[in-house]
């Protein structure tokens, strides 16, 4: 793995004289061992956030697959690891210490995930492989959403960020909030404080798109509330930056497919004045019978893969002549607010 740090090397070093000297005393021996092999893994990127708050949409869009569920399941009751691996693997670590291969179920393009049978009680994690190379300088950790109705739920993702034993469970933080509560910045200080300050986290504005009531200029709007809660000292305290992102306009960007633009570009053509009408709610969208516009069923497909602002803004962009499907996609994505994130996460 290439150094990202010139101490990197001289780290390694230490905990190898480290390991050699306590080999004696199995508890310390373990702990560094464990910190070792951390030091060589990628970075453990920790989404952590209230219940459908947007966590497992972000996940997929980062990777740029449908590979977390983003029901209310039982799978997004558990500590989830996302790594990259050459082949698709689901591993399930169980709280007794023994760990099981899962079956690998493929669904539209992208991938199934169940338990098999066992409570999410008894799972102490999942490792999901994923030939992704968006997980090669990271693995992404989907964690179970923080204030939850469940208290055994939310305490797997405390335990996760601030482990008593060892390293914490990830390097940084993407904190995905609507609006940061009390208990919300209360998570974030507790973890900062078990690693010393020496994680960086990053509050993501999620679901940007919903901030200006689904408008086309919502995304604007969602910026400069982002501003203002950059500037807040509370959330300046626990957090190095915010950045509006809307998910699932990301997640669209990187999966749209030759089939939504045709959709789209059926309804860039339909009546303008029909359009706007069936545009207004989901379910007008999806029961209205305008002229030229797609069957229901591919409108329905639509509304899942774009949600009603991703169909707006795409409409909209390529009524004014956004020519194709891959030039679409770079804009939905330029849009969402997916690429600064990347970037800060990189940096």
């Amino acid at each position: 793995m290439t150094e990202v740090h010139p101490a990197a090397g001289a780290v390694r070093a230490l905990l190898d004289d480290a390991l050699e000297a306590y080999r004696g005393e199995p508890a310390v021996a373990a702990r560094l061992a464990e910190a070792r092999r951390r030091l060589d893994e990628p970075l453990r990127l920790a989404l952590v956030g209230r219940v459908k708050s947007g966590k497992s949409t972000l996940l997929n869009a980062l990777v740029g697959a449908r590979i977390a569920p983003t029901d209310a399941g039982e799978c997004t009751r558990v500590v989830t690891l996302y790594r990259y691996g050459a082949t698709p693997r689901v591993l399930l670590h169980g709280t007794d210490g023994g760990s099981r291969h899962l079956p690998v179920r493929r669904a539209g393009g992208g991938l199934q995930l169940e338990l098999g049978g066992t409570s999410p009680e008894d799972v102490a994690s999942l490792e999901v492989d994923w030939p992704s190379a968006d997980l090669l300088p990271a693995t992404v950790v989907d964690t179970p959403g923080t204030a939850s109705l469940s208290a055994g739920t939310s305490a797997r993702t405390h335990a996760f960020l601030a482990a008593d034993e060892g390293p914490s469970g990830a390097d940084a933080v993407v904190f995905l909030t609507r609006q940061p509560q009390p208990e919300d910045l209360a998570v974030l200080a507790a973890f900062q404080e078990a690693t010393g300050g020496r994680t960086a986290t990053i509050t993501v504005l999620s679901r940007a798109d919903e901030v200006g009531a689904g408008r086309l200029d919502a995304l604007q709007a969602a910026a400069s509330v982002a501003r203002r809660m950059s500037g807040d000292p509370a959330v300046r305290a626990v957090s190095s930056a915010v950045v509006p992102v809307a998910g699932l306009l990301a997640l669209a960007g990187r999966t749209l497919r030759q089939g939504d633009f045709t959709a789209l570009r059926s309804l860039a053509a339909a009546d303008q004045a029909q359009v706007a009408r069936m545009l207004l709610t989901a379910d007008r969208f999806v029961r209205a019978d305008v002229p030229g516009a797609p069957s229901r069923e591919i409108r329905e497909g639509l509304l899942d893969r774009l949600g009603l602002y991703g169909t707006r803004l795409s409409v909209t962009l390529v009524r004014a002549g956004v020519p194709d499907a891959s030039a679409l996609a770079e804009e939905l994505l330029r849009r969402s607010g997916l690429v600064e994130l990347q970037r800060l996460v990189l940096r």
